[in-house]
């Protein structure tokens, strides 16, 4: 009977015949193949490689993707009858004993739900500096004759391994209900199933004994939201919502051990288990970290609070665990005894049964004891590293750091594997040798900071401090800021040196001015410095650690003295500029690595023909009633909130001494670009801006912004660019009367813009003038029928004045031209309910319960209410009480 199952996705012309051949090369024993061609017909190849694979078990199914691929994998898997399954993307390059990797994984690891291999995307914990020093190689064949040597048995705990090659048990898979047929397309499907089989009490894994290559992997990023808005669209008081719900605290506990935060990591654990008491896996994590912490009597008392009366073997050792650690070394006994008689194959169990001859100094009996929990599960590091540990105690230095070496390769973060082999490391002086192994523990996933230090630590010892500030500026951007760690990176950067400058022409320089940014600062600089030739900032006061963090990523800083005008101050950071190019950024700001090649393309251009760039930012929000509001799409991870705004300018200009900023507030370089006659072009590369997440932190910024641009009225009376932005200003702060004034000033100014007729519509709105912001849509549609904020204006504005079939004919007509339109959606739901439409009411808002706005409708409903009641509008206040279901 055939052991395995192998389901090809086929998207990509060309892809499949490729993997194909890897599979026949790399696949021993007998194996069924399944080819779902979701290309829509581009590509033959897969109809091609069935007739000449030479294999009798090789059938092609052909569908039109998405949603119909999903169908075809779940034809496959009902009718399925063998032991276990793998899907995998037509872009994977299989290796050698890849089958038997995966499947050693299901069969030993507790509680395996699905399993995927190792991919070059799980080794992004650290900077690309490491790509000469850590598992990186130069073949995938080359890596996994040695991984299966040190990492025989690996396996790493991950949420979603990877969408794009999984394998699992059939009959788990079929008791999960296959994949869920509503989700837009393969991938989505796969993460969401294994995001269920964690929820039926399961736990993914990587399998680390095993590598594989793909030309084309799935966005993480895309699937990540549709799977957020998918569950995040279930009714909140759902078993299923809250156990999802409970899920994520625990993920967010994960993190906070990572960043050694203890108390908070406990309160995220008890919160997922107050809101799902029913989540096993939560009491057996905060167990197993109070007792890391040697909180051994809370670590006892959240075990016996573990739901249900099935005996559980991750328990019991975890108990027996606490009786060794509170010095009741008998009861440890007993309780490992007694497991074993059950289950003698418990290689956990083996384990601490030779830790408590290790106490009672019956050394023979541990390495028997150690040497039977690797027999049976070659996974367990920890035995190694007990073992090493004996063998450091006798004296055999060597054996002991080959020993420490397995148990810390497998298991970085169990019983002190990474302190014991470091400890060895440095007694030996053996640096070079353990750095790659230290980089490969950090990288794999999401790195603990005592890894990451420990790995800076060895750098320093081997000679290599530029790797080691390579680490240092990953750890400041991804864990909490220390004094004590920055001091030691300002010493590693003066011994490093000044950045050199290249002698390339096409050279690039990202000036910022800052203050008091040292939260957000070390996020920016880390974003940049890959495609910077020098970084330039000013800061303008700063009493935090502002100055230091900038020096310790190589900037140059200088200091300004503030004069309120960031025109001034952009251009003295300007003038700093050694690079041909020059690009302003704010520390509230990133690049993201997707677009450093575009970039650097665009660094390229002849200096004979001088351009600037006129740069997309997304002001991500945490709002979508604003105009220009653009949902997240998934294309980038860097994306946040709900959904972004846009605002354009140029941020990218030649270094020319003609080029300078101009206005106070919301500086600008346009004007002096017309005025030398360099010509202005858009590019695709966006900046990722933050700061209005922030929402305190926002309106003090604004405030102060609004401030200097009120003393500087009188250099912006003909400017309409500067009174347009002390107008937004204005607005965003709520003085609807001053920004009414403002636009209504700037409607002298210039004419024919229908931008400035929308927001002074929308100002009008919120000083309940309802007639006056119709007018003001219908003047803003006139001038730009493209602005569907206008056509959302008028509706509202008719909504508001209690003509809701007027408003439902507009939006109705809105939602179909622009589906994703969710204010428009939300507030037809609303006019549908008002207008006795339940049916539509009830299908509009069902639609906006599948997307990412999902979580916040109830305070969109109770929002909405209050303006109707402030309108006077009752009836449609009372309706959208009762009707509405939030």
């Amino acid at each position: 009977m055939m052991h395995n199952t192998i389901i090809i996705i086929h998207r990509s012309p060309g892809r499949v015949t490729g993997c194909l051949d890897t599979i026949r090369a790399s696949t021993g024993g007998e194996y069924r193949l399944v080819v779902i061609d979701a290309g829509q017909g581009r590509d033959r190849s897969a109809a091609i490689q069935a007739r000449t694979h030479g294999q009798a078990a090789l059938q092609v199914i052909r569908c039109n993707g998405g949603r119909g691929a999903v169908s075809a994998c779940n034809a496959v898997l009902k009718r399925h009858r063998r032991h276990q399954v793998i899907i995998l993307d037509s872009t994977v390059r299989v290796t050698g004993g890849w089958t038997e990797a995966l499947g050693g994984c299901l069969d030993q690891a507790p509680r395996a739900g699905l399993v995927g291999p190792l991919m070059a995307t799980h080794y992004a914990g650290l900077p690309p500096q490491f790509c000469n020093v850590n598992v990186a190689p130069g073949s995938a064949g080359d890596l996994n004759a040695a991984r299966q040597v040190r990492h025989r048995g690996q396996r790493v705990a991950a949420r979603i391994p990877w969408a794009g090659c999984l394998a699992g048990r059939v009959a788990m898979i079929q008791a999960l209900g296959c994949l869920d047929e509503t989700c837009p397309d393969i991938d989505v499907a796969l993460a969401d199933l294994c995001l269920r089989a964690q929820m039926a009490g399961y736990q993914n894994y990587l399998a680390g004994d095993i590598y594989v290559t793909a030309g084309e992997q799935p966005a993480p990023q895309r699937w990540h939201r549709v799977l957020r808005d998918k569950w995040e669209s279930l009714d909140p008081e759902s078993n299923r919502r809250k156990h999802y719900e409970a899920l994520r605290l625990g993920r967010r506990a994960e993190q906070a051990c990572r960043r050694e935060e203890l108390d908070q990591a406990i309160e995220f654990y008890l919160k997922g288990i107050g809101l799902f008491p029913a989540a096993e896996n939560l009491y057996l994590e905060l167990a197993d970290l109070l007792a890391e912490a040697g909180r051994f009597e809370d670590a006892l008392q959240t075990l016996r609070e573990i739901p249900g009366n099935d005996p559980n073997p991750a328990a019991a050792v975890l108990t027996g665990v606490c009786h060794r650690g509170l010095g009741k070394p008998d009861r440890a006994h007993a309780l490992v005894d007694h497991l074993l008689a059950e289950r003698p194959q418990s290689a956990t169990g083996w384990w601490l049964k030779g830790v408590l001859h290790k106490d009672a100094g019956h050394r023979s009996q541990a390495v028997q004891a150690f040497e039977k929990s690797i027999a049976l599960d070659p996974g367990i590091g920890a035995a190694y590293t007990e073992l090493g540990n004996l063998a450091l105690e006798k004296g055999d230095s060597e054996k002991a750091l080959e020993l420490q070496e397995l148990g810390f390769s497998l298991s970085p973060d169990t019983g002190g594997a990474a302190t014991a082999y470091h400890t060895t490391v440095s007694r030996l002086q053996c640096y070079r040798q353990a750095i790659p192994i230290f980089a490969e523990a950090a990288a794999l996933g999401h790195p603990s900071r005592r890894l990451c230090f420990l790995l800076i630590d060895l750098l320093l010892k081997a000679g290599k401090p530029d790797l080691a500030m390579a680490v240092i500026e990953k750890v400041l951007v991804d864990f909490r800021f220390e004094e004590g760690l920055l001091g030691a990176a300002l010493a590693v950067r003066e011994q490093l040196g000044a950045e050199p400058f290249p002698e390339n022409g096409d050279s690039l320089c990202f000036c910022l001015i800052v203050r008091d940014e040292e939260r957000d600062l070390p996020r920016c600089l880390y974003s940049i410095k890959p495609v910077a030739d020098e970084i330039v900032v000013v800061d303008t006061g700063s009493q935090d650690r502002t100055r230091d963090i900038a020096r310790v990523f190589g900037a140059r800083v200088y200091d300004f003295e503030w004069c309120d005008d960031f025109a001034a101050a952009k251009n003295f950071a300007a003038q700093q500029a050694r690079a041909r190019w020059i690009f302003s950024i704010d520390a509230d700001e990133v690049l993201s690595p997707f677009d450093y090649e575009a970039l650097l393309l665009l660094l390229q251009r002849p200096a004979s023909d001088p351009v600037a760039y006129a740069v997309t930012t997304r002001n991500y929000l945490k709002l979508m009633d604003v105009i220009g509001w653009q949902p997240n799409d998934g294309h980038y991870p860097e994306e946040a909130g709900l959904g972004w705004m846009p605002s354009e300018k140029v941020r990218l200009f030649p270094n020319d001494r003609r080029v300078h900023f101009v206005y106070p507030v919301h500086e600008m370089v346009e004007p002096s670009l017309e005025a030398a006659g360099i010509k202005i072009l858009a590019c695709d590369i966006p900046v990722h801006h933050y700061g209005k997440l922030n929402h305190a932190r926002s309106l003090a910024k604004g405030e102060s912004y609004y401030k200097i641009g009120l003393k500087k009225l009188e250099a912006l009376q003909d400017s309409p660019a500067g009174i347009r932005e002390l107008a937004i200003q204005a607005q965003t702060l709520g003085d609807y009367p001053e920004a009414a004034r403002l636009w209504e000033h700037l409607l002298t100014l210039e004419t024919g813009q229908g931008h400035t007729y929308l927001n002074l519509g929308t100002v009008y709105l919120e000083l309940g003038k309802y007639a006056k912001a119709q007018q003001m849509a219908r003047l803003a549609h006139k001038m730009d029928p493209s602005i569907k904020e206008s056509h959302f204006n008028l509706a509202l504005s008719m909504f508001y004045m209690g003509d809701a079939g007027g408003a439902i004919g507009i939006l109705e007509k809105l939602v179909k031209q622009q589906p994703a339109y969710f204010a428009a959606r939300f507030i037809l739901a609303a006019a549908c309910c008002c207008a006795g439409e339940d049916e539509q009411a009830r299908a509009n808002l069902g639609k906006l319960k599948h997307t990412s706005i999902a979580a916040g409708l109830p305070e969109a409903v109770d929002t909405l209410i209050q303006g109707m009641e402030k309108a006077g509008q009752y009836a449609f206040a009372r309706a959208m009480q009762t009707l509405i279901p939030v």
